[in-house]
């Protein structure tokens, strides 16, 4: 009970969401003007213009030759991936990763962003935006980032015991504490005033039964089934670092039964799908990763 009120004064006592973030929400991706939108915000700070260039000249990028101006690096990555960098970049200031847990944390959060929005690509026929999908993904697990803050010890022996699914972990959080990250992430996403549909999936990325009041809004659901297949995949694939050598039967298997069947009963596509985009996944992931400055 004093953790949860230590955490709600956390959450209080929370800086305001990054202006920029606000910004990038609030763009419309089908604007005729949306890159140049995207462009003027990337260039406001310098910290975003360097990992923009930073990332646009790594090796997933391979330019052919290098890229020195922000406007051609926005070309080369595209605007869409851009507006996820700057938004995960002004997250990280507001929660900036000193222990190895909390960097496990961001390695995790941004697999599931970028897995979001590649299941959101696939599955087209959800009318889902891949990019609501990275934010989406990206900001899932905000409810961990305050408790790191204020139960790190605890966090880090829960993040010891024998737990390898995102249901186990929530079962875990509400023997040790009571409550679970879910739970506090709502809280954070009201205190930052945002979107009702980002609220909506943090506060019930791990229900894995909808109520009808979800279900029946089929985009909604279909957003954070999306979300659940990409959360129970980058905690498969972080559990097992040496996945993608295994025969590729055997994943495909694996993933089906780790991260398909047992994160939703509607999947929006096949282990199959999610089998041939793994590496690709991993890769982006990494390559962000590393362009935060949190190579671990």
């Amino acid at each position: 009970m004093q953790l949860m009120l230590d955490l709600e004064k956390k959450i209080e006592d929370l800086p305001l969401l990054p202006t920029i973030i606000v910004r990038l929400l609030a763009l419309d991706t089908n604007d005729d003007n949306y890159f140049e939108h995207v462009l003027e915000l990337s260039q406001q700070d310098p910290t975003f213009a360097l990992r923009i260039l930073r990332l646009s000249n790594s090796a997933i990028n391979t330019p052919i030759s290098p890229i020195t101006t922000l406007r051609h690096a926005v070309t080369r990555l595209g605007v869409k991936c851009v507006a996820g960098l700057v938004t995960s970049l002004s997250v990280v200031r507001v929660f900036v990763p000193t222990k190895q847990g909390e960097k496990n944390l961001w390695v995790h959060s941004i697999q599931v962003a970028v897995c979001a929005r590649v299941i959101a690509r696939m599955a087209t026929k959800l009318n889902v935006d891949p990019e609501h999908a990275y934010i989406c993904g990206l900001l899932h697990d905000i409810g961990r980032f305050v408790m790191f803050d204020k139960a790190s010890d605890d966090l880090t022996l829960l993040d010891e015991t024998n737990w390898d699914s995102p249901k186990q972990l929530i079962t875990r959080e509400y023997e040790s504490f009571g409550f679970n990250h879910s739970e506090v992430g709502l809280l954070v996403c009201k205190k930052w005033g945002l979107p009702e549909s980002v609220i909506t999936v943090v506060a019930n990325h791990h229900t894995y039964t909808l109520p009808s009041s979800l279900s029946s809004n089929v985009k909604l659901a279909s957003l954070i089934r999306i979300i659940q297949i990409a959360d129970f995949f980058s905690v498969f694939m972080m559990v097992n670092p040496d996945a993608l050598s295994w025969e590729p039967k055997v994943l495909e298997k694996m993933i089906n039964e780790k991260c398909i069947a047992a994160s939703t009963s509607t999947p929006s596509i096949s282990a199959k799908q999610l089998l041939a985009q793994a590496g690709n996944i991993i890769e982006e992931s990494n390559e962000l990763i590393s362009a935060l400055g949190m190579g671990t």
